[in-house]
């Protein structure tokens, strides 16, 4: 910001006209006064690189939870089946995904083909989207 102003004012002294360029400084002191006034970086330093993880939208079992209780199809499927293990779901890693299961063993009443109904979702863990969400 400083050079900016220091090289606008330069400009400015250059421009005046033959009778106030006698009173103002010559151009090489206006050029000298610009380089001494720079200030010279005693070592280049490189940004530092984030970590792979630094990137990733879900790290924890309970990021993968919570990017999963805000999709719809998982909202309404734990509506719909009361005794899902909402509070403790089983939660596996899977590279590149995080794949969480719910469970209800009390849908006879509802389905009364299946003794445990399961709804599965996978969340990209870079995106923390849903990437399927199935129930069975």
């Amino acid at each position: 910001m400083a050079r900016a102003f220091l090289f606008l004012s330069a400009l400015l002294l250059l421009g005046c006209s033959a009778s106030q360029q006698a009173t103002t400084p010559s151009a090489t002191a206006v050029a000298t006064a610009i380089a001494a006034a720079t200030p010279v970086p005693s070592a280049t330093v490189a940004p530092a690189t984030p970590s792979p993880s630094a990137s990733l939208a879900v790290k924890t079992r309970e990021d993968a939870i919570y990017y999963t209780r805000r999709d719809i199809r998982v909202v309404s499927w734990l509506n719909a089946y009361t005794g899902a293990s909402r509070e403790n779901p089983e939660v596996t890693y899977e590279k590149p995904n995080w794949i969480v299961k719910y469970t209800d063993s009390t849908c006879v009443d509802i389905r009364p083909d299946r003794s445990i109904c399961t709804m599965t979702a996978t969340v990209d863990e870079v995106t923390g989207r849903i990437v399927t969400a199935a129930q069975k």
